[in-house]
């Protein structure tokens, strides 16, 4: 887990995908990953916020919260399509 969450490589791509402003999910330990992920143009992490739900984001306390963040996360890949 430790290679995991830090990652530069890791972050890069996220950061990359981030900036596309589509839909992100993180549960349990990658709500940390995107935490830690820097915004290229102000080096602050890409999250303002741990929130069930902020914009196109969505997070998930544990594995035990997946069905859940699950239907969440469906509903807001349904939007965005």
């Amino acid at each position: 887990m430790r290679q995991y969450l830090g990652s530069p490589v890791l972050q890069a791509q996220v950061a990359r995908f981030w900036a596309l402003g589509r839909p992100v999910g993180a549960i349990c330990h990658g709500v940390l990953v995107l935490a830690r992920t820097r915004d290229a143009a102000t080096g602050r992490s890409v999250l303002a916020a741990f929130a069930v739900q902020d914009g196109n984001y969505v997070s998930a306390r544990w594995p035990g919260d997946a069905y859940l963040f699950g239907r969440r996360f469906t509903d807001l890949l349904q939007r965005a399509s």
